[in-house]
C-alpha cells in the first residue's frame, strides 16, 4: 500500500480494535512542514544539529511513531538520534491485546487469554525497561547541550531517578 501511496496509520485500539486511517505522502509532508514551523517556535528553528531522543520505537504505523520519525528527521545531528527501540510497534499484537482487554471487559476471557496476555505484556515491559536503562546515561551525558527529548511522564521519571543516583 506504500507503494500506491497509502500511507495507513492505526490507532491504539484502546477502545477494543485499532482502526486504519489513510494518510498520503502530501500528508506526511505537511505534516513535516508543521513540525518544523511549531515545534520550538517562535525561538528555535530546527538545523539537524541536535541530539535527539525518542523514547518511543524507532518504527510503526502509528502517528506518534511518525511524529518521532519527523522530530528527529528535523531536529537530528546525523549519527545522534536514538529512539527507545528499533523493535517495531506490530499492530497485529496491539489488535490481540485490544481484543483480549475488550473480552475481559465483557467476562468472555478465558484464563489462559489473560495469563498469555499478561505474560506477553511483562516480556514487553522488561524488554522497554531494560531499553531505557541503557539509554538514561547516554541521555543524561548530553545534558548540557541542547538536545530534544520526547517520552511519557514514566520515562522522564525514570531520567530524573537516574540523575539523582548519579549526584547530578
Amino acid at each position: 500500500m506504500r507503494d500506491a501511496g497509502h500511507l495507513l496509520l492505526a490507532t491504539s485500539g484502546s477502545s477494543g480494535k485499532c482502526s486504519f486511517l489513510n494518510s498520503t505522502r502530501g500528508d506526511l509532508e505537511l505534516k513535516k512542514r508543521h513540525w518544523q514551523e511549531t515545534l520550538g517556535w517562535p525561538h528555535l528553528r530546527p538545523n539537524k544539529d541536535r541530539t535527539v531522543f525518542q523514547l518511543g520505537p524507532s518504527r510503526g504505523p502509528n502517528s506518534a511513531i511518525e511524529a518521532a520519525q519527523i522530530g528527529a528527521e528535523l531536529w537530528g545531528k546525523p549519527g545522534s538520534i536514538h529512539f527507545l527501540t528499533d523493535e517495531p510497534l506490530k499492530i497485529s499484537e496491539v489488535s490481540a491485546m485490544a481484543a483480549v482487554r475488550k473480552r475481559m471487559q465483557d467476562g468472555t476471557a478465558t484464563p489462559q487469554e489473560i495469563a498469555d496476555i499478561e505474560r506477553r505484556g511483562a516480556e514487553q515491559g522488561a524488554r522497554m525497561t531494560a531499553a531505557l536503562n541503557q539509554l538514561l546515561d547516554t541521555i543524561l551525558s548530553h545534558r548540557d547541550e541542547p538536545i530534544i527529548l520526547t517520552g511519557m511522564w514514566a520515562q522522564h521519571m525514570a531520567i530524573i531517578r537516574r540523575a539523582r543516583e548519579l549526584g547530578i
